[in-house]
């Protein structure tokens, strides 16, 4: 089967690897598409550990293709999506109601290999069934989905509240939809890519601004930009969550959705005091796969405006070569067999 290879960062190479063969409790699938989060392009910079050589990918939606010993519920050819990760050791699962969180992990793309291949192998508890009715190149989106649907839950309750959102990537534009259905009074939306700033505008965002023109001054000084009653952080960096601590009305709450690989050197901590801010981290998607799912079959989330790019695995090369460019109207790039 063709696979995406990393050896080295940047080393990327399109591969022949044998098909897997599930072992006990495990199950192999058929990969439909597969979607490059920023995750999977820290790995390819060597921004983010991976035991390499790997295959790359995490987040994808398949058919079932074979099954190991042991595994009730799947058949072949049933439409399914898997975790990226699992817990190993025997350690607790992290369900969300645990405070000894599973902390050592297995992990696709990174410490086993991942979806960016033809065929991939995971095990069975991983596995969610997905309905026919949800396209390949939506189902790609249901891990990051379901992580935005744990960072709604992890700010608390929602209905009503004026809610602010740092980062239009794919991640926080699933965000977006998701705190619009729990009944938010609204969304603003600050970014750097106007190309996003509009999908965010199109997808329901009440205002949005671009923190690049000189016009976010004029829009920061708005009394209305100056209460939000949640601030979530989903750029992934430390001078956005920095700007999420100037948005937070006094007594607000921020969350840190976007994974902050660095030290946090820009964030005011004086802001912490004086506005007595709750903040709160939010850490994958345990427990919020069957909602995700729901989400999108019921038409309440759209992914198809965010994907930008579909692409044949062979490619992926050139799929990373768009993401790491940060090219204007790149944003979820998809790969297909």
């Amino acid at each position: 089967m063709k696979a995406a290879v990393l050896h080295a960062p940047y080393d990327l190479r399109i591969e022949d690897r044998p098909v897997p063969t599930p072992a006990n409790r495990w199950v192999t699938i058929s990969v439909e598409a597969a979607g490059i989060c920023g995750t999977d392009v820290a790995v390819y910079e060597g921004k983010y550990a991976a035991s390499l050589p790997r295959i790359l990918g995490h987040e994808f939606c398949g058919r079932v293709l074979a099954v190991g010993g042991d595994v009730d519920g799947l058949e072949p050819g049933q439409r399914v999506m898997a975790e990226g990760s699992w817990c190993v050791g025997g350690e607790a699962p992290d369900d969300g109601t645990s405070h000894d969180p599973c902390m050592s992990r297995l992990a696709l793309g990174r410490t086993a290999d991942g979806c960016f291949c033809e065929v991939v192998a995971v095990p069975s508890s991983t596995v969610h069934a997905i309905p026919n009715s949800i396209r390949a190149t939506e189902a790609q989106s249901i891990t990051t989905l379901a992580t935005a649907v744990r960072a709604t839950q992890r700010a608390g309750e929602l209905v009503n509240r004026r809610v602010v959102i740092v980062g239009p990537g794919h991640a926080g534009l699933l965000l977006l939809q998701v705190c619009l259905v729990a009944g938010v009074q609204s969304v603003s939306v600050v970014g750097t890519r106007d190309s996003r700033l509009h999908i965010a505008r199109k997808l329901g965002a009440e205002s949005v601004s671009n923190v690049r023109l000189a016009s976010h001054e004029d829009w920061l000084q708005a009394p209305a930009h100056k209460e939000f009653d949640v601030a979530f952080e989903a750029s992934g960096t430390a001078s956005g969550l920095a700007a999420c601590f100037e948005l937070a009305r006094r007594g607000g709450r921020v969350v840190s959705y976007g994974i902050i690989n660095g030290t946090l050197d820009e964030v005011p901590g004086q802001e912490i005091y004086s506005k007595e801010l709750t903040i709160l981290g939010s850490r994958g998607a345990e427990g919020c796969y069957g909602e995700a799912i729901e989400l999108l079959a019921s038409g309440s989330v759209a992914v198809d405006p965010l994907v930008t790019h579909v692409i044949p695995i062979d490619q992926t090369k050139e799929g990373f070569a768009i993401a790491t460019q940060r090219l204007e109207d790149a944003l979820r790039i998809v790969l297909v067999p």
